[in-house]
C-alpha cells in the first residue's frame, strides 16, 4: 500500500522523476521485472565487459566486471534499505553490512561487507528516497557518494569512444547507439547541454564540464537543467509508461523493453550572460 501511495504522488510528469524513471526502468532493470536486483548489476557487467572486449566474451573480464558491480550494488543496498524487501519467496531481515559513514553521511565503499542476501532488491521508491538523500548532502561532485562517482568514471570512459579525454556529439551518439537508445535526437540532446562557454570550446565537454553535469543530472530538480539528457533521451519514452513499470499491480509484466516512441526535439534554452563558465 505504500508503494501505491508513493506511485499515487508520481502521477503528474517533472522532468526529475521523468529521468530518473528512465535511468531505472531501462538503464539498470535489465530483466524488467520492476525492481532492481544484484542480477540486474552481474547483467550489466556482462554487457559492459562485452563491449569492452569489442563483442568478445571473456570469462576473466566478465568476472572483473560483476565483482566491480557487486561492490556498487552493496552500497546501493546499504544506502537505500537496511531492511530486505519482505514479499513471498524473499528472505525479509537485516542486511548485512557494517554502516561506517563517509564524513557527508554516506556509505564508504571501503567499508560495506559483500551481501550475498539474492533476495534483496531496492524499488524505485526506495531508489527516489536514495536520491533525496543526496540531494540534501551533496553540494558539488566532490561530494556525491562512492557509488556515483565511480559510475561517472565508467560512463565518461564508454563515452569517450576515441580516448582523447574530451567528448564531443559523436562520441554521445556512438554511447545512444550502444546503448539503444534514441539516436536520432541525439544532435538536439547534446546541444542542449551546452553553454555559451562550451560552444565557443568547439561544442565540446571537457571531464570537469561532463562531471559537472552529471551532479546535475541526479539532484537538480530545474526543468531546463543543463544536465538532464547527459544519460540519454529520457523522454523518448512517455512519463506515464514508466509509471506503470513502478506499479505493483504491472510487477514483471513487460518481458523486453518496449520501444521508444519518437517526440519532438527538446527546446533549446537561451544563452544568458550568467551562464556558469567552467
Amino acid at each position: 500500500m505504500k508503494t501505491e501511495y508513493f506511485v499515487q504522488r508520481m502521477a503528474l510528469p517533472d522532468k526529475y522523476t521523468h529521468r530518473h524513471l528512465y535511468f531505472f526502468h531501462k538503464v539498470w532493470d535489465l530483466d524488467h521485472d520492476g525492481w532492481l536486483s544484484a542480477e540486474d548489476f552481474d547483467n550489466t557487467a556482462e554487457t559492459l565487459s562485452v563491449l569492452q572486449r569489442h563483442g568478445k566474451w571473456e570469462e576473466d573480464v566478465v568476472e572483473r566486471w560483476k565483482q566491480y558491480l557487486r561492490g556498487w550494488w552493496d552500497i546501493l543496498v546499504s544506502e537505500t534499505r537496511p531492511i530486505a524487501l519482505s514479499t513471498p519467496g524473499f528472505v525479509s531481515g537485516p542486511v548485512e553490512h557494517r554502516r561506517t559513514s563517509s564524513p557527508r553521511g554516506f556509505t564508504d565503499s571501503s567499508s560495506v561487507a559483500t551481501n550475498d542476501d539474492e533476495g534483496v532488491r531496492v524499488s524505485f521508491e526506495d531508489w527516489m528516497r536514495f536520491l533525496n538523500k543526496v540531494s540534501i548532502l551533496s553540494d558539488n561532485y566532490d561530494q556525491l557518494p562512492d557509488f556515483l562517482r565511480a559510475y561517472a568514471n565508467l560512463l565518461f570512459v564508454r563515452m569517450d569512444s576515441n580516448k582523447d579525454g574530451l567528448i564531443c556529439v559523436k562520441d554521445y551518439r556512438m554511447y545512444l547507439a550502444q546503448s539503444n537508445m534514441d539516436i536520432m535526437r541525439a544532435n538536439d540532446c547534446f546541444a542542449f547541454m551546452l553553454t555559451s562557454q562550451d560552444i565557443r570550446n568547439e561544442s565540446i565537454l571537457t571531464r570537469q564540464r561532463f562531471d559537472e553535469l552529471f551532479f546535475e543530472y541526479w539532484t537538480n530538480r530545474d526543468p531546463n537543467c543543463y544536465g538532464q539528457y547527459l544519460l540519454g533521451p529520457y523522454d523518448s519514452v512517455p512519463f506515464d509508461q514508466l509509471l506503470r513499470m513502478s506499479t505493483p499491480s504491472n510487477r514483471g509484466y513487460a518481458q523486453k523493453a518496449p520501444a521508444a516512441v519518437p517526440i519532438h526535439a527538446p527546446a533549446r534554452r537561451p544563452v544568458y550572460a550568467t551562464d556558469r563558465l567552467i
